[in-house]
């Protein structure tokens, strides 16, 4: 039941914010932005050296995908037998380790992980509700789906958060609302530095 209240808010917003003409505003910012600058010369040789990197990048992706593709069947021939026979090697494992503490060693492995991967989704949530709780406040536009964009950012290290905020800051400097730019700033910073 959440996630249908929640996906109805993300359309509904989705739909806000398409129909509020903010996309087609942020592209007449950019068309605007590049004539009153004359970067016509330089957007082109932007553009020539983006098709480029993205040529080299697609061949060397096409190169690669045989190891991948045998990555893969790899760890799927021992994601089967660990759960085929994960018991038995974990047993074998612990009968043939030369430790006495045995038992709280595998005890505290799993505890270990299962307290990482529980802890990875639980700040990815909070900062998923801190975020669009923060962005309501300043009056975002489409707060919930900044968001949640911010939450499943934040499942990848580093970068993660840090992908919507920093552009969505520059947004609102460019649209000339300071304030709200500097929200969303301290917002980023906050989620990025103390949360995660």
């Amino acid at each position: 039941l959440p996630f249908v209240f929640l996906t109805y808010l993300l359309v509904k917003e989705s739909v806000a914010l398409y129909s509020s003409g903010a996309i087609q505003g942020i592209s007449d910012s950019i068309n605007t932005l590049v004539g009153e600058w004359q970067l016509g010369s330089f957007v082109e040789r932007a553009v020539a050296r983006l098709v480029s990197g993205i040529g080299t990048a697609a061949s060397e992706f096409f190169v690669s995908i045989p190891g991948m593709v045998l990555q893969f069947l790899i760890t799927l021939y021992t994601l089967f037998f660990l759960l085929v026979q994960g018991k038995a090697i974990f047993a074998r494992l612990e009968r043939d380790l030369p430790l006495e503490d045995k038992r709280i060693l595998f005890a505290h492995i799993t505890e270990s992980v299962y307290g990482v991967t529980y802890g990875f989704f639980a700040v990815a949530i909070l900062e998923t509700i801190l975020a669009a709780l923060l962005f309501w406040m300043l009056g975002v536009r489409a707060p919930i789906l900044w968001g949640l964009a911010i939450g499943f950012l934040a499942l990848l290290p580093l970068l993660g958060p840090s992908l919507v905020w920093i552009p969505l800051t520059f947004l609102y400097l460019y649209q000339g609302a300071l304030w709200q730019a500097i929200g969303i700033l301290l917002t980023g910073i906050f989620i990025s530095l103390v949360i995660d």
